[in-house]
């Protein structure tokens, strides 16, 4: 759960960075504070991030979707973690 939820999370925040500028100020020792503020068309979505231990599939799911509708995603990285996540 934590490397989907905690370190796959804080590598989507780096991305909204290149995707988008931020409306706020950052924190440079805690990347999750104040995401909601600094990049609020990703902060609709930071709870189907995070959904908890019994939803870590869904929410890898979403991070997935999130990251394939903004850059190109290899098919193979792809076909893996929907093949994970089918277990």
């Amino acid at each position: 759960m934590r490397f989907i939820q905690s370190y796959a999370v804080d590598r989507v925040l780096e991305l909204a960075a290149i995707v988008a500028p931020a409306g706020a100020a950052g924190d440079s020792f805690a990347i999750e504070r104040r995401a909601e503020r600094r990049h609020p068309d990703l902060a609709p979505h930071l709870a189907d991030f995070a959904q908890g231990y019994a939803r870590n599939t869904a929410s890898a799911r979403a991070i997935l979707a999130w990251i394939k509708a903004r850059f190109a995603v290899d098919p193979a990285i792809r076909a893996a973690i929907l093949a994970r996540a089918s277990e």
